[in-house]
Parts: C-alpha cells; sequence; structure tokens
C-alpha cells in the first residue's frame, strides 16, 4: 500500500495486512518520516520498512508475522498443455546464494550475485536420470548421466541412501543446474529442510535444491514418463532464511536432516 508522506507525523507506527498465496502476513513498523523543504511525496511500504541513509530512504525487506505458512511454488508445464504447481521447501543452503557452479566472484564477495539480490531459482526443464536403471526412481548416491547439453536441466531423485550433499554433488558433476527431492514418507509436514552440514558448508554448495512431497514426487514421475519436455519454474520469493531444526518462523517448523 502506499501512504502519503502529509498523512503521517514523525516516528508514526503504521500496520497493515497483506494477503496472499501460502499464508496472510501482518506487519507492524516505526516509518521515520523525513520531509525536505515543502516537497510532497508517497512512501511505497510493500512489506518494507524505511531507514534513513545520507538523507535518501533506504527500503529494506523486512520478515514478517504470519498465520499463514509460506510454501515454494514448483510451477510445472507439459509439452502437452498440462500444468501444476507443487508446494515444495528449498534447500537452506539456497539462502545462502550459491553460483550454482560458477567461479566465485572475489573474495570479498563469496556469495555469487550478492550485489543484484539474485533469489535462488530455477527455469528450465525437468527429467530423471537417463542412467537410471530403477525404473523412473534415481536415487543420485552414485554419478549420473550426463544432462543434456545447451539448456538448463533440473533431475528429479529419490530421498535416501546418501546424504542430501552427495545427490546435490552428482547431480552438479553430471551438469545438472537443480536438484528436485522426492519425499519417500507421507505429507508435507515431513518434507525435509535439506541440509548439506556437517559433510560440507552449506554456503559453497554447488546448486539449489528444492524437496517434494512423496505424493507430488510420485505423480511427478508418472508425468515425465509421458512428457519428456516438462519446464519448471521455481523462485525462493521470499527467501527462505537458514534456521536449525525445531525452529519455526513464518516459514513454519524447520526440520533439518543432512539425509
Amino acid at each position: 500500500s502506499s501512504v502519503p508522506f502529509s498523512s503521517l507525523a514523525p516516528h508514526d507506527f503504521a500496520r497493515f495486512d497483506h494477503h496472499a498465496a501460502g499464508g496472510s502476513y501482518s506487519c507492524a513498523m516505526e516509518l521515520e518520516m523525513i520531509k525536505q523543504g515543502s516537497g510532497v511525496g508517497r512512501l511505497d511500504l510493500r512489506l518494507q520498512a524505511s531507514h534513513r541513509v545520507l538523507g535518501v530512504f533506504l527500503l529494506i525487506v523486512l520478515p514478517c508475522a504470519a498465520s499463514g505458512t509460506y510454501v515454494a511454488d514448483l510451477r510445472l508445464h507439459g509439452a502437452q498443455g498440462t500444468s501444476r504447481t507443487y508446494q515444495g521447501k528449498p534447500a537452506i543452503w539456497n539462502s545462502f546464494l550459491p553460483n550454482f557452479g560458477k567461479p566465485k566472484l572475489s573474495y570479498q564477495v563469496p556469495n555469487d550475485r550478492e550485489s543484484y539480490n539474485v533469489q535462488p531459482s530455477f527455469y528450465g526443464r525437468v527429467i530423471i536420470d537417463p542412467w537410471n536403471t530403477a525404473g523412473n526412481r534415481s536415487m543420485a548416491c552414485v554419478p549420473l548421466g550426463s544432462a543434456p547439453p545447451q539448456e538448463a536441466v533440473a533431475v528429479l531423485v529419490e530421498r535416501g541412501l546418501c546424504s542430501f550433499r552427495q545427490k546435490a554433488l552428482m547431480s552438479y558433476q553430471a551438469g545438472y543446474s537443480a536438484v528436485i527431492v522426492a519425499n519417500t514418507v507421507p505429507g508435507y509436514g515431513n518434507v525435509p529442510d535439506m541440509t548439506a552440514e556437517p559433510e560440507f558448508a552449506n554456503a559453497n554448495m554447488e546448486v539449489p535444491a528444492w524437496a517434494l512431497t512423496q505424493a507430488d514426487g510420485q505423480e511427478l514421475r508418472l508425468w515425465l514418463v509421458s512428457d519428456n519436455s516438462i519446464r519448471l519454474e521455481v523462485e525462493d520469493v521470499p527467501r527462505w532464511p537458514a534456521f536449525g531444526y525445531n525452529q519455526e518462523d513464518a516459514f513454519g517448523l524447520r526440520v533439518v536432516v543432512r539425509i
């Protein structure tokens, strides 16, 4: 929402509600109103708070308490016109803005693209490992078949037998740009918040990953059998902060596990 400067006093206290798919947010924030001369302007709230920096407003996104739980929407579109949206969880390492396999920009900025505020995301085709010998289920605990060249491709794998770090590493080394992990336990509440630690630092992971429920993973595997041109679009907006096991915030209760 937008608020006229003239309607707010210095250090005014504003509260607003925002309703969107996946949750409702009720945010309270203190606004330091700064007027220069007789100029009149408008301040856009949009889940943001204002801070004075060198006489200008710097808008910084702040987390808000939510009555619902955020989810990561994985939007899939098939070549035959079918579209589906699955609710998943980003891996903990997504929050570190990984390089996705690219060289580091510098020692001073180890997390690539920080200055651009790039959200963890993926857009491209999703497939099952072509070397897989277990039907349409791949564990990604051993080297995978090479990803198709000249395009961004995500690989659908199954949870279990090895760590999430191992699955992500095998996928990255095979040329995949993202990993989708299907859970093996029913229910969204059991979908893991995947971590690579303590085996490997989350901040140094190469590719983003998202976890799906068991039911959605099974449905997607069956869909991929009949359609090999399914495109996936997913973006962590807002970005999920990295929390520990059994910690809870607006994004829900964390189920942090490495396998």
